[in-house]
Protein backbone atom coordinates (compact mmCIF):
# COMPACT_ATOMS: atom_id res chain seq x y z
CA UNK A 1 0.00 0.00 0.00
CA UNK A 2 1.34 3.43 -0.94
CA UNK A 3 1.51 6.14 1.65
CA UNK A 4 -1.09 8.85 1.08
CA UNK A 5 0.23 12.14 -0.17
CA UNK A 6 0.26 15.07 2.21
CA UNK A 7 -1.88 18.12 1.63
CA UNK A 8 -0.35 21.04 -0.24
CA UNK A 9 -0.96 24.78 -0.20
CA UNK A 10 -1.75 26.85 -3.24
CA UNK A 11 -0.16 30.30 -3.55
CA UNK A 12 -3.42 31.88 -2.31
CA UNK A 13 -3.26 29.76 0.86
CA UNK A 14 -5.96 27.23 -0.07
CA UNK A 15 -5.24 23.73 1.16
CA UNK A 16 -5.43 20.93 -1.40
CA UNK A 17 -5.94 17.49 0.12
CA UNK A 18 -5.56 14.42 -2.13
CA UNK A 19 -8.67 12.19 -2.13
CA UNK A 20 -6.95 9.22 -0.44
CA UNK A 21 -5.61 11.51 2.28
CA UNK A 22 -9.04 13.08 2.75
CA UNK A 23 -10.58 9.63 3.23
CA UNK A 24 -8.03 8.81 5.92
CA UNK A 25 -8.63 12.14 7.63
CA UNK A 26 -12.40 11.70 7.52
CA UNK A 27 -12.22 8.20 9.03
CA UNK A 28 -9.72 9.33 11.68
CA UNK A 29 -11.83 12.30 12.76
CA UNK A 30 -14.96 10.13 12.98
CA UNK A 31 -13.05 7.63 15.11
CA UNK A 32 -11.72 10.37 17.39
CA UNK A 33 -15.26 11.58 18.02
CA UNK A 34 -16.50 8.02 18.71
CA UNK A 35 -13.63 7.34 21.12
CA UNK A 36 -14.06 10.65 22.93
CA UNK A 37 -17.81 10.10 23.21
CA UNK A 38 -17.25 6.61 24.65
CA UNK A 39 -15.36 7.83 27.69
CA UNK A 40 -16.94 11.26 28.14
CA UNK A 41 -18.52 11.53 31.57
CA UNK A 42 -16.89 8.40 32.97
CA UNK A 43 -14.86 8.69 36.12
CA UNK A 44 -11.14 8.07 36.22
CA UNK A 45 -8.87 7.76 39.21
CA UNK A 46 -6.17 10.36 39.59
CA UNK A 47 -3.44 8.70 41.62
CA UNK A 48 -2.38 10.77 44.59
CA UNK A 49 1.26 11.69 44.67
CA UNK A 50 3.57 12.38 47.54
CA UNK A 51 2.78 15.51 49.48
CA UNK A 52 5.10 18.46 49.01
CA UNK A 53 7.61 19.47 51.68
CA UNK A 54 5.41 22.51 52.35
CA UNK A 55 2.37 20.29 52.97
CA UNK A 56 4.39 18.11 55.36
CA UNK A 57 5.63 21.22 57.17
CA UNK A 58 2.07 22.53 57.48
CA UNK A 59 0.93 19.21 58.95
CA UNK A 60 3.85 19.26 61.39
CA UNK A 61 2.95 22.80 62.43
CA UNK A 62 -0.65 21.73 63.08
CA UNK A 63 0.49 18.72 65.12
CA UNK A 64 2.88 20.94 67.08
CA UNK A 65 0.13 23.45 67.81
CA UNK A 66 -2.42 20.82 68.88
CA UNK A 67 0.14 18.98 71.01
CA UNK A 68 1.17 22.20 72.73
CA UNK A 69 -2.49 23.03 73.42
CA UNK A 70 -3.00 19.79 75.30
CA UNK A 71 0.45 19.77 76.88
CA UNK A 72 2.10 16.79 75.22
CA UNK A 73 5.28 16.39 73.21
CA UNK A 74 4.54 16.64 69.50
CA UNK A 75 5.34 13.56 67.43
CA UNK A 76 7.23 14.03 64.19
CA UNK A 77 5.05 13.56 61.16
CA UNK A 78 6.29 11.51 58.22
CA UNK A 79 5.84 12.38 54.57
CA UNK A 80 2.43 11.20 53.50
CA UNK A 81 0.93 10.11 50.25
CA UNK A 82 -2.02 12.15 49.05
CA UNK A 83 -5.28 10.28 48.58
CA UNK A 84 -6.38 9.13 45.14
CA UNK A 85 -9.22 11.19 43.75
CA UNK A 86 -11.89 10.64 41.12
CA UNK A 87 -12.64 13.03 38.31
CA UNK A 88 -15.08 12.99 35.44
CA UNK A 89 -13.63 12.73 31.95
CA UNK A 90 -14.63 15.81 29.97
CA UNK A 91 -13.95 15.73 26.25
CA UNK A 92 -16.52 18.41 25.44
CA UNK A 93 -14.06 20.86 23.93
CA UNK A 94 -11.91 18.37 22.00
CA UNK A 95 -15.02 16.65 20.61
CA UNK A 96 -16.40 20.02 19.55
CA UNK A 97 -13.13 20.82 17.79
CA UNK A 98 -13.05 17.44 16.01
CA UNK A 99 -16.65 17.90 14.84
CA UNK A 100 -15.93 21.45 13.67
CA UNK A 101 -12.86 20.24 11.78
CA UNK A 102 -14.93 17.48 10.18
CA UNK A 103 -17.60 19.99 9.21
CA UNK A 104 -15.03 22.30 7.62
CA UNK A 105 -13.17 19.56 5.77
CA UNK A 106 -16.09 17.35 4.81
CA UNK A 107 -19.30 19.39 4.57
CA UNK A 108 -22.48 17.43 4.09
CA UNK A 109 -24.53 18.45 1.08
Amino acid sequence: MNSPLPASRLPNGDLVIPAATAQILERALARFVREFDKVHGQQVTVVGGAESPEQTANRQASVNSLSEAIGVKAPTVADARLADTLRDVDHTEVTRLARELSRLLFPTP
